[in-house]
């Protein structure tokens, strides 16, 4: 996240994600309920569904971004939103009872939920000394980032493959292929 969040507009975003992944949602498990449907008409009216929630999400998750949420706090938004929406649907929806172990697994996810959007872990991972991370990152990736916006690209470094073994390595066992 940004020094500054425009919360009006992270409402806002938080608003359409929640709309977004409710719409998605039932994409996923409305067909559950039509059992008359084939598996054609189940796929194209699931995607019809998930075609409308991108009208929701991408501008979602634009206005976020553009209020000072990271991409991380947007995904946990929409994972917040959908753990939401999914238990109200197989309760009200598909008519399945709420089991403990749902309550249970669900919950944990709600905790790494909760870290992701609030901390309490706010340094960036590498960031301790004698810590390398594995990417070359650019100065000007650097200032992007640094201003809350995604890089232009990661580089993974160069590594050379490792040499082929010699002959004389192998311990005079004979090489495959040779006679």
């Amino acid at each position: 996240m940004t020094d500054h969040v425009d919360w009006p507009r992270a409402a806002l975003a938080a608003l359409l994600l929640c709309a977004s992944c409710s719409v998605m949602v039932c994409a996923w498990y409305l067909h559950l309920r039509a059992h008359s449907w084939g598996m054609p008409k189940a796929i194209l009216i699931s995607w019809a569904i998930a075609a409308f929630e991108y009208c929701l999400q991408v501008p979602g998750n634009r206005i976020g971004a553009s209020a000072g949420l990271s991409a991380a706090q947007l995904r946990g938004l929409a994972e917040l939103a959908v753990l939401v929406s999914f238990l109200v649907f197989q309760i009200k929806v598909l008519q399945q009872p709420l089991l403990w172990n749902h309550v249970v697994g669900f919950a944990v996810v709600l905790l790494g939920v909760l870290i992701v959007l609030g901390g309490p872990f706010t340094s960036e991972v590498g960031a301790a000394e004698g810590v390398a991370l594995p990417v070359r990152v650019s100065a000007k990736d650097l200032q992007r980032t640094s201003k809350g916006l995604p890089p232009v690209r990661w580089e993974l470094p160069s590594v050379s493959p490792p040499p082929p073994p010699s002959a004389s390595g192998t311990g005079g066992a004979v090489a495959a292929g040779s006679h």
